[in-house]
């Protein structure tokens, strides 16, 4: 007779980001499992009222009584079939490990051809979220194994038990996690190596290995700290084979593929990384500080628990590199921008209006000889028929097109940072020119030292002198184009503008749980807050929302009014037309003070802000002094209520004339463009 008991505990755990989320209430994932698990028998739900670190696993795992357990946290998405599908499968298998296809980003609807678009044996997720454990084959791990970090259960748990392979169900499971590829994940071990060293030849687990450690090392650089041995890392990458895979890892982990290759072969110490005009930038690694020449820059300083480690950019003569007497390497930099070049500029690819459409427009103006300049942008944008109308020579982002004129391009000038690559042709054997889409404040060293570029323009003295610790011979103090034209157009217009700045870990959320996260709460409780809507209506005032680009097709989740408006206008015409501007975080906040616009800053807490994005605080906002900053509501809205940033214009105002007085207004485009053509 078949039993009739569980086979499988489904574990819910607690996320901190949700506003609703507590031990006294059911949460919507929760309530999902339950409904879609209400006619199998076979599972029980179980939440946790606290983060699963390895130790509450352990323990956890000691009081199931099911053959297998699955683990799924709030935030994270999955098909509509896959928990009944993975119980069926174990039920009929009796396999030791069931697993769908598993990812970081949204969650796709054909989950088997999401993956055959991707190296997936690489990209996928290897977190213990998503998959069929069985029970006792963890409680069985050695001891050892058991004290290892969180991030490395499933990787050991399919080592130990050699687990070489496995044929996913199609169902799909995601983490939601964009932001893992630039944050990486925290690796602890107080073992020699955060990995068993056990003999494999699977594509499928050598490559997850790679992932693990790269992500790991992607955390060192961030934090500059390191709770395991580093040199364990490299004696990994060499057990298991991982140099002939590094390939995966080079597209948006260059440094970190690198240090890997380094600390798996520590005699090969420097690599090349990026052909510049009159440079070529090597990246160099050491366990002692080295003297290297001018302009060379270290940038990191990673101490492990074993040994430090310095990473250093060396910029060399490009005579002293041998050339390839290949005739398939074609030099990108043997011909010279010249008026019949092709040049390629874009924005994002759903969205113009920022500084790429307004250096195209300066070319067109002020460079009518130069031809062959192409705006890419996505035929569907609200933008395409606008620069149409303008004449802007448009072509469709990502369309065949596209990477012809990306392949015969002598630049490309761009506000985004996008890893390019066709035929050979990519970003770091080739011109590219970083605009920037917006003044750096924070800590992005390891994601502006993980990409290529031979132009990174700056605005002001303070973020050049930043950008040259890491970029001392592509930074460009001329500041963005777009400040160019930028000026406040009338004294009092009753129009104020906030514009609340997005957060990297909710990027993927669905709809439902975007809206219960502290963010975007924060927010509301600005756009609903009853003293501020009674000054609106009583002076004949709107607040006008500026949703940054990532929030604006999540409009839905906030409370706007009939005095509380989403603004769709040009960040130009708005902050022209406007008495006052707030934000949070966002640097667009500072066009505003370069046209003289008053400025203020709302930070509630910087803390769990900081905590869910790609960068760390760099400065403090209340020691650049372009506007106050406050972190409770109701001194805001008294700030506003009472007009306030009318009468303290004094003192801020000297500040921000300090704040950007190397940046030439009138010559902003032309001294770009000037660079770019000595590239």
């Amino acid at each position: 007779m078949q039993s009739t008991l569980p086979s499988v505990t489904v574990v819910v755990e607690f996320a901190r980001r949700f506003v609703d989320a507590g031990p006294s209430t059911t949460s919507p994932a929760q309530d999902r499992v339950e409904q879609e698990l209400n006619r199998h028998k076979s599972a029980a739900v179980l939440r946790v009222n606290k983060k699963l670190t390895k130790k509450r696993i352990w323990t956890l795992l000691a009081t199931v009584k099911t053959k297998y357990i699955l683990f799924i946290r709030e935030g994270h998405d999955w098909s509509k079939e896959l928990l009944t599908n993975l119980i069926d499968e174990a039920n009929h298998t009796q396999q030791a490990l069931i697993e769908p296809y598993t990812f970081t980003t949204s969650l796709p609807n054909n989950p088997e051809w999401a993956a055959q678009q991707l190296a997936y044996n690489y990209s996928r997720d290897v977190s213990v979220y998503g998959k069929l454990f069985e029970v006792s084959k963890l409680l069985d791990l050695p001891a050892q194994l058991q004290s290892v970090d969180k991030s490395t259960i499933y990787l050991i748990y399919r080592l130990y038990w050699r687990i070489d392979h496995t044929t996913p169900i199609n169902e799909a499971y995601t983490t939601r996690n964009p932001t893992l590829n630039s944050n990486g994940l925290k690796l602890r071990s107080t073992n020699k190596t955060p990995l068993p060293l056990i003999d494999t030849e699977s594509i499928d687990l050598r490559s997850g290995i790679l992932r693990l450690l790269i992500l790991g090392l992607r955390r060192l650089r961030q934090t500059s700290q390191a709770s395991v041995n580093i040199r364990g890392l490299g004696v990994v990458a060499r057990h298991y084979r991982l140099q002939n895979l590094l390939g995966h890892a080079q597209q948006h982990h260059p440094v970190e593929a690198q240090l890997l290759s380094w600390l798996s072969s520590p005699e090969h110490e420097e690599y090349l990384t990026k052909q510049l005009t009159e440079y070529d930038l090597y990246t160099r690694f050491s366990e002692s500080p080295l003297s290297l020449e001018h302009p060379s820059a270290r940038i990191n300083t990673i101490r492990a628990h074993d040994t430090t480690v310095y990473v250093y950019r060396e910029y060399r003569p490009k005579s002293l590199r041998t050339r390839s007497p290949s005739p398939e390497i074609y030099d990108f930099y043997s011909r010279r921008i010249r008026p019949d070049s092709t040049i390629l500029i874009f924005d994002r690819p759903t969205a113009a209006d920022d500084n790429a459409e307004h250096l195209y427009r300066y070319i067109k103006s002020e460079m009518p000889e130069y031809q062959n300049v192409f705006f890419a942008l996505d035929s569907s944008s609200k933008d395409w028929n606008r620069l149409k109308a303008e004449d802007f020579r448009l072509t469709s982002f990502y369309s065949s097109e596209f990477f012809d004129i990306f392949l015969q391009s002598d630049v490309v000038i761009s506000s985004q940072m996008y890893n390019l690559s066709r035929r050979g042709k990519d970003f770091t054997n080739s011109r590219f020119v970083y605009l920037q889409h917006g003044i750096q404040l924070n800590d992005m060293h390891s994601w502006l030292t993980s990409n290529h570029y031979d132009l990174i323009i700056s605005t002001g003295n303070e973020e050049t002198e930043y950008l040259k610790e890491v970029s001392p011979v592509e930074t460009l103090n001329s500041g963005m184009p777009r400040l160019q034209q930028i000026t406040r157009n009338a004294e009092r217009t009753n129009t104020i503008v906030y514009m609340p700045t997005w957060n990297f870990d909710n990027h993927s959320l669905s709809q439902d749980d975007f809206s219960r996260t502290q963010s975007v709460q924060r927010v509301n409780d600005v756009l609903a807050e009853p003293r501020l809507l009674s000054y609106l209506d009583e002076q004949d005032v709107v607040l006008k929302v500026k949703l940054h680009p990532n929030l604006e097709n999540r409009s839905e989740a906030f409370c706007f009014s009939e005095r509380v408006l989403m603004s769709s206008e040009s960040y130009q015409d708005l902050i022209g037309f406007s008495d006052f501007v707030f934000t949070d975080y966002s640097s667009a906040a500072l066009d505003a003070a370069f046209a003289r616009v008053p400025i203020a800053f709302y930070q509630p807490s910087s803390k769990d802000f900081y905590r869910g994005q790609i960068y760390h605080q760099r400065l403090n906002y209340r020691e650049i002094k372009l506007g106050p900053v406050f972190q409770k509501l109701q001194s805001l809205v008294s700030y506003i209520v009472n007009e306030a940033y009318r009468f303290d214009r004094d003192f801020f105002e000297e500040n921000t004339k300090q704040f950007f007085a190397s940046v030439d207004r009138e010559s902003i485009c032309s001294s770009i463009m000037k660079k770019v053509l000595a590239l």
